[in-house]
């Protein structure tokens, strides 16, 4: 399909392009909350909207589905908003702008909100269908998770019934996730002093980085916009005598940042030929070591020509952002020993910015291991202490560890056989997904996450594909289809199990 009319007609898009008129990206969402709310008071459907802005909506079970147990369907409603540079959209009131190409849904200029609209898409055309076989189910459509699982942790999970929970955060189809990462974000704040001073000033502007999402692209090995910048600002501190006049770069902490800027208030009109010498120098040095990751970065040095009174961070201040940039960790800590190619701990420098008297490098940490990422928040926090810095940790979620017993693995893993003639891949993720938090909140809950292919999410370069996303749906049906006439806290053979051990039959 190739025609956004032609997809509208489908269940699995129908309202996705509904959704996508809606701006809702993290911390506003109350106009797409309000839509799912008259969604299901349109459908007749019984809901529980909370003070967050999460909605579950109650779906009761199919004829023939009466005696089995509820199911959990849970996607966010929340995306990561980014642009290009070029754009003049702003996406805190204006719709992103989608379109068909090459058998992909892109968006024009933007982010496409595909991470997790799709989900929501689902959930909604799931509710409404009339000739769905499917057991109760427990729609949820959680807040804020692009920025730290936060509708998730809010949600009061007592009203839900349901022991099995279907993720639809998951961005690769016939790759079942069954267990992530635990997470948090943690901000380093600088506090600086400034003086007045006479000087000339140079903007250094660096863009084009291939980002992505902090989590799953992390192992990549892709560039980092701010720490691109940050080598550089060390190396021009070894030749040029300059005080930081601003710096910012990055969109959000969980999306590796595509570009930053930097000004620098220099004082010797001579010098201009060595800051452009050394920016470009440095520049090349970090695009060499990139051609696989990042093709299309670039480079932009201009300065203001007169010599003019311009406000400086002091020398101390200059150097101690410039070190912590530098010395910071980023990117891949620790891999797995025993899963191949599986990242246990990382960091990513995601945004800085200047304001309210310091700058500010906010990073998102990860780690399936719990105790590690308390560890490498520990070391965060050494460094900042001794360049007379403090940090602020917010938005910390739980890991979700592998349950080998789980059984909606099985049927997901029977059902996309069945689909597709292939088996599919059972795995774990390095990024944060709700599940953590709903398998800690509900006592023995069974939890899976899939979804359709998306590429490039958390980028202007999103791509959610057509095929996919279409047979995604028909396999979540599929299942749910499965469920008819079991309570799956046990199976017919655990019950064989347990008379044998009891000697009753």
């Amino acid at each position: 399909m190739t025609d956004i009319n032609e997809l509208k007609q489908t269940e699995a898009f129908k309202y996705f392009f509904e959704i996508c008129k809606i701006p809702h990206g993290s911390e506003n969402t109350g106009k797409i909350s309000k839509y799912i709310v008259n969604f299901a008071k349109e459908k007749n459907l019984r809901y529980v909207s909370d003070e967050a802005g999460n909605v579950v909506i109650f779906k009761p079970a199919s004829k023939g589905y009466e005696n089995a147990s509820p199911v959990i369907l849970q996607g966010h409603i929340d995306m990561v908003c980014v642009k290009t540079p070029e754009s003049t959209k702003d996406l805190e009131k204006e719709a992103v702008e989608p379109f068909v190409a090459d058998g992909f849904v892109m968006a024009k200029d933007t982010s496409l909100g595909g991470d997790d609209g799709i989900a929501v898409s689902y959930m909604l055309a799931l509710l409404e269908s009339e000739n769905l076989s499917h057991p109760a189910l427990e729609c949820v459509f959680t807040v804020d998770e692009e920025i730290g699982l936060i509708g998730a942790n809010k949600l009061d999970t007592s009203i839900l019934k349901g022991k099995t929970l279907i993720n639809l955060d998951s961005e690769e189809e016939g790759i079942f996730t069954v267990s992530c990462a635990g997470g948090a974000t943690v901000t380093c704040d600088f506090f600086v002093l400034k003086a007045i001073t006479t000087a000339y000033v140079a903007d250094i502007y660096l863009s084009g980085f291939t980002g992505g999402h902090s989590g799953s692209d992390i192992i990549f090995g892709r560039q980092n916009g701010i720490v691109a910048m940050g080598r550089i600002l060390l190396m021009l501190s070894k030749k040029v005598k300059y005080n930081l006049v601003y710096l910012e770069g990055g969109d959000k902490d969980n999306a590796i940042p595509t570009w930053s800027r930097a000004g620098i208030a220099f004082y010797d009109a001579n010098d201009e030929k060595k800051i452009r010498d050394i920016v470009n120098k440095v520049f090349a040095d970090i695009k060499n070591e990139s051609e696989n990751t990042d093709k299309k970065m670039s480079v932009d040095v201009s300065f203001m020509s007169e010599n003019n009174e311009v406000s400086v961070m002091t020398n101390k201040d200059t150097a101690a952002v410039i070190t912590a940039i530098n010395a910071i960790p980023n990117g891949v800590i620790k891999m797995s020993s025993e899963v191949k190619d599986f990242v246990v701990t990382s960091l990513n420098l995601g945004v800085m910015m200047c304001g309210n008297g310091a700058v500010s490098l906010v990073y998102s940490v990860r780690s399936s291991v719990s105790t590690e990422k308390e560890y490498l928040i520990n070391r965060l926090e050494a460094i900042t202490s001794c360049l007379d810095g403090r940090i602020s940790v917010k938005g910390e979620y739980p890991g979700w560890k592998y349950n080998e017993n789980s059984k909606i693995k099985e049927v997901f893993k029977k059902c996309y056989k069945n689909q597709t003639g292939k088996d599919a891949l059972v795995l774990g993720i390095h990024a944060g997904l709700e599940c953590g938090i709903f398998v800690e909140k509900i006592n023995d809950l069974d939890a899976i996450s899939i979804g359709p292919d998306m590429l490039n999410v958390h980028t202007v370069n999103e791509k959610l594909s057509v095929e996919s996303a279409l047979r995604t749906y028909e396999l979540i049906k599929s299942v749910l289809k499965e469920f008819v006439g079991r309570k799956w806290c046990i199976t017919i053979s655990e019950i064989r199990i347990l008379c044998n051990v009891c000697g009753n039959y």
